[in-house]
């Protein structure tokens, strides 16, 4: 998909905003620009919350218990308060910062900060602002775009949040425009809604 024809869909404003963002982080590909010297302290910290984020969440579903959910707040809490910190003090950790992996690792803290809907708008905000000088993955972006229009109990635009049915089926929560959304995951990098359900049942074990 092009810029003229994806500037063509009738999409949410962000969705616009985060496409626009891509189509300028390829136009400025061939010439990068400076990039500030790699934080390796910030990136191992990010990399360390990451493995503890993954530990309480990458657990068989017969073990998901009452005592696993507290440890999951808990664990979702302290990270978003330190991610908030971290934001204060050096701004949106982007992969010029800290590396792709290190970027990741920023998307996933605030991908899991539910429990602070306002907070995590702004992280999509400066996220789409990574995007657009090239410093962050536009599929993340897609991610908590998805999350966040949720949250707000709007239909998502990428079908990347799913729910799991009574029969233990996964499928996409309610999506704006499912006619097009394939074309949608496509513009940003994500694999075709089947593949990516796939992906999530068989990582997760659903």
């Amino acid at each position: 998909m092009g810029r003229d024809e994806f500037g063509r869909l009738n999409l949410p404003k962000d969705t616009q905003v985060l496409g626009s963002a891509m189509f300028e982080a390829i136009d400025r590909a061939a010439s990068p620009q400076p990039q500030p010297s790699p934080d390796e302290d910030l990136r191992a910290e990010l990399l360390r919350r990451q493995e503890v984020d993954q530990a309480v969440r990458l657990v068989p579903t017969p073990e998901h218990t009452p005592e696993l959910h507290r440890r999951r707040r808990t664990v979702d809490e302290a990270n978003t308060d330190w991610l908030h910190a971290t934001i204060r003090s050096h701004g949106w950790p982007g992969e010029a910062l800290v590396g792709r992996d290190g970027a990741s690792a920023a998307w996933l803290l605030a991908q899991h900060a539910d429990h602070r809907p306002d907070f995590q708008r702004e992280c999509l905000d400066l996220l789409a602002g990574a995007v657009t000088a090239g410093d962050a993955d536009p599929r993340h972006g897609a991610l908590l775009e998805d999350r966040v229009l949720l949250a707000q109990g709007l239909p998502q635009v990428f079908g990347t949040q799913l729910i799991q049915g009574p029969d233990g089926t996964l499928t996409p929560h309610p999506l704006r425009d499912p006619a097009n959304v394939e074309s949608r995951r496509a513009a940003w990098g994500l694999d075709p809604l089947e593949t990516y359900v796939h992906q999530v049942r068989e990582s997760t074990g659903r």
